[in-house]
C-alpha cells in the first residue's frame, strides 16, 4: 500500500516538481519503497527522502531508555554545522557504547541538519502534519465514513 501511495502522491500532487521532499518516521515498510520509488536518481522527476527527528529521538529512546542520550540526539540531529556533530555523537557515544552500530544504520545524509545539502529547508519533524492529523481525526466523530 505505501508503493501505491507514494506513487499517487508523485503523479498527481508533485507532478513534474524536481526535488520534493518527504520527511517521514523510519518505518522498515516504507524505507523500501522510499529508496525504490521516490528517494532514487533514475526516476524522474528526483524526490528526496529526510527522517522526522522526533522519530528518530523517539526510536533512540525505546531502544536504549537513556532520555540523557535521547536529547543529545537531537542536539546532534539539528547542529548546523558538522564539527558540533560530530563533537555530539561523541558524547552519545560515551553514554551508550552500542549507539554508533544503531546510528550506522542510517545515513546522516537522512537524519541530520549538518549532511542535509538544504532538501529539508530546515524542517527537521513532521510535526505540522501530525497537528493536521488531530484535526482531521476530529472531524470523523462529526461526519462518520458511509459504507
Amino acid at each position: 500500500s505505501w508503493g501505491w501511495f507514494i506513487n499517487l502522491l508523485r503523479r498527481h500532487v508533485c507532478r513534474d516538481r524536481e526535488g520534493v521532499t518527504l520527511i517521514s518516521d523510519w518505518h522498515m515498510a516504507l524505507l523500501g519503497v522510499m529508496s525504490r520509488i521516490w528517494d532514487n536518481a533514475t526516476v524522474q522527476p528526483r524526490g528526496y527522502h529526510r527522517y522526522c527527528l522526533r522519530h528518530i529521538c523517539s526510536n533512540f529512546n525505546e531502544r536504549f531508555g537513556n532520555t540523557v542520550a535521547k536529547d543529545l540526539v537531537w542536539r546532534a540531529g539539528s547542529a548546523r554545522q558538522v564539527q558540533k556533530f560530530n563533537k555530539i555523537t561523541d558524547d552519545i557515544y560515551m553514554l551508550e557504547m552500542n549507539a554508533k552500530r544503531w546510528f550506522r544504520r542510517m545515513n546522516p545524509i537522512h537524519w541530520t541538519l549538518c549532511h542535509d545539502v538544504c532538501r529539508r529547508w530546515c524542517i527537521l519533524t513532521t510535526n505540522h502534519i501530525e497537528g493536521f492529523n488531530c484535526v482531521l481525526k476530529g472531524t470523523h466523530a462529526v461526519f462518520p465514513l458511509q459504507h
